[in-house]
């Protein structure tokens, strides 16, 4: 019997693939937008679009019938969001997604989370048996532990899957903003480069969402989705201007000045903000620091032995793939 999945967040970086995917695996799939959200052009005509909002607990009470399972993606990714804003995203939004879905049997809930909720440890491998302990100023990270929370006290059939930072085609957060500043000839970085940047394709990140959705032994669990290397932010972005056809012209901060320099900019950006409501952020914050300036290194080793997952795109092919997606939008 075909089955029906409701897919939040769909019309993201991420969702947008998974939902090509569901659908060419034969799943009846539902996508909960937002009334602003616009419609992707590319999406197969068998797919459903319902509008609602996750922060209206109303507007879910007819959205989930006869859904058999839920992919959550939906999320404020946001250095610069308030706190207010992030935790009705991030939190608000997923409670009340797990209230409305606690009135259906549903076979599963899958709930993408993010490697943040651990804090940026700075160790080679960090696996699942470290429990998330992200640090306290960073609100998106510790919006996705509470969420996860959340998640975990719930009845229902859950799985967590934490992605490391996702690349690929449609990655305007990650790889236009380098390609920007790559552009613009101001890449600014920490420690020139040396930390391991911990990406994961986002065909991967989707491929270890789709195990999660079906597989017996992913019930209750946590998984790390993550790539087999251990790539520097030095290789990444110097094989990125390459390709692109950049001169590469940079600035690198010891870790302490750019940490420095993020807190200063960070809070200076939050009070330009609340004085005057002006939206475009600042130049560095301390989440960038973290991620530029610590290894992000995460092991999926878990995912592999449990659920079979392996990544199936090589670096060099996932970057190539990149590029060609930058240079169709110009950048």
């Amino acid at each position: 019997m075909t089955r029906t999945v409701l897919v939040t967040g769909a019309s993201g970086f991420i969702g947008r693939r998974l939902v090509h995917r569901l659908a060419a695996d034969g799943f009846h799939v539902i996508c909960l937008l937002r009334a602003s959200s616009s419609l992707p052009t590319d999406w197969p005509d068998s797919v459903r679009v319902v509008r609602a909002s996750l922060t209206d607990p109303s507007s879910l009470h007819d959205v989930l019938r006869g859904v058999d399972a839920v992919c959550h993606l939906a999320a404020h990714v946001s250095d610069w969001g308030t706190l207010e804003e992030i935790r009705s995203a991030n939190v608000k939004a997923t409670q009340n997604l797990l209230q409305a879905a606690s009135h259906q049997l549903l076979q599963r809930f899958v709930h993408v989370s993010t490697t943040d909720v651990y804090g940026h440890p700075g160790v080679i491998g960090h696996d699942e048996t470290i429990p998330p302990r992200p640090p306290h100023f960073n609100w998106y990270a510790e919006t996705k532990r509470q969420a996860e929370e959340l998640v975990v006290q719930s009845t229902l059939p859950w799985t967590i899957v934490r992605p490391a930072t996702v690349y690929g085609p449609g990655s305007v957060s990650v790889l236009g903003e380098f390609a920007r500043a790559l552009r613009d000839g101001f890449m600014l970085w920490v420690n020139h480069g040396r930390a391991i940047a911990g990406l994961v394709y986002v065909d991967d990140v989707v491929n270890g969402i789709r195990l999660a959705l079906d597989h017996p032994a992913a019930l209750r669990e946590s998984f790390n989705l993550s790539d087999s290397t251990e790539l520097t932010w030095h290789q990444f972005l110097h094989d990125l201007a390459r390709e692109l056809g950049y001169p590469f012209r940079s600035v690198s901060l010891p870790y302490p000045i750019a940490a420095g320099l993020g807190t200063a900019m960070e809070c200076g950006y939050r009070l330009a903000r609340q004085i005057t409501g002006c939206r475009t952020g600042a130049l560095l914050s301390r989440q960038a620091v973290q991620i530029m300036g610590i290894h992000q290194s995460f092991s999926h080793a878990k995912a592999t032995q449990l659920l079979g997952y392996q990544p199936a795109t090589a670096y060099p092919q996932g970057l190539l793939a990149s590029v060609q997606w930058l240079k169709e939008i110009g950048l």
